[in-house]
């Protein structure tokens, strides 16, 4: 016994103990991470809105200069057609509901893709994703092609996925997505 004991010493005093979080949050939400940047919502406790928020490469945390929504972002990262980090997310007219374990992004109303460049600071609307008679979601931008869900008024169970240029030119293409099957309701959510 004592032998066994003086092999488990030595592992762990070598052993590293682990990073500290970068962050703490209230609720689930969708985190991305593109080159040392990590981004991720965060709730107001006084509003119970979301806002989102960045850790830039440096350690730095601070939250972007966007509207805040009633639900967390459906926010990625990827690099824009510089090659620069930006963040593609949605905005509704009227927020999905707060699902368990998480959002149903496709039964907002009136959603579109939005953009974030970090190099400007500014945000702007993705025009060329938005269908008049349709709503997107869970956006994602890898250099100069966009890819987002999409779901239909009249069918708003059966989501679609879809790429394009970013910049726009050809009309979207609808990705296959496996068997079409409608997305099971959770009745506690509507």
């Amino acid at each position: 016994l004592v032998g066994l004991g003086a092999l488990l010493v030595p592992a762990a005093a070598g052993a590293q103990a682990p990073p500290p979080p970068i962050a703490t949050v209230d609720g689930t939400t969708p985190v991305a991470a593109l080159n040392g940047r990590v981004l991720w919502s965060v709730r107001d406790g006084a509003t119970g809105n979301w806002r989102l928020v960045s850790r830039d490469p440096s350690g730095a945390i601070a939250p972007l200069p966007v509207p805040p929504r009633r639900v967390p972002f459906d926010a990625d990262l990827g690099p824009g057609p510089d090659g620069g980090p930006v963040a593609t997310y949605s905005r509704c007219a009227t927020d999905p509901p707060v699902g368990s374990p998480s959002t149903l992004y496709n039964r907002g109303r009136g959603c579109d893709v939005w953009l974030f460049d970090f190099a400007t600071g500014l945000e702007r609307r993705v025009t060329t994703v938005s269908a008049r008679d349709a709503s997107e979601f869970w956006p994602t931008v890898w250099g100069d092609r966009i890819a987002f869900a999409r779901v239909y008024d009249g069918k708003r169970d059966l989501p679609y996925l879809y790429t394009r240029a970013l910049a726009g030119g050809a009309p979207s293409v609808r990705r296959p997505g496996g068997p079409r099957q409608a997305c099971r309701r959770n009745p506690s959510t509507g």
